[in-house]
């Protein structure tokens, strides 16, 4: 299972549209993990977590510079 996320995974991933984590371990992820992750389209850019991790993943991802304008479901 998936415990961190490190620093940098998905730098500049500008052209990435979606992602799954099925992890319910996640614990970390690493500063500037998704800086600049799905750039070109950071609206349309969408995570999926489970639903019991929604709120405590969000705020993991934000901290791993995922932009404001991406969607945590």
């Amino acid at each position: 299972k998936l415990r961190r996320i490190g620093k940098k995974a998905f730098f500049n991933c500008k052209s990435m549209k979606s992602m799954k984590l099925t992890s319910v371990k996640l614990k970390k992820v690493g500063s500037g993990a998704f800086k600049n992750a799905g750039k070109k389209s950071y609206k349309k850019f969408k995570i999926s977590v489970p639903k019991a991790k929604k709120k405590a993943y969000a705020k993991l991802l934000k901290k791993g510079g995922l932009n404001k304008k991406s969607k945590v479901k």
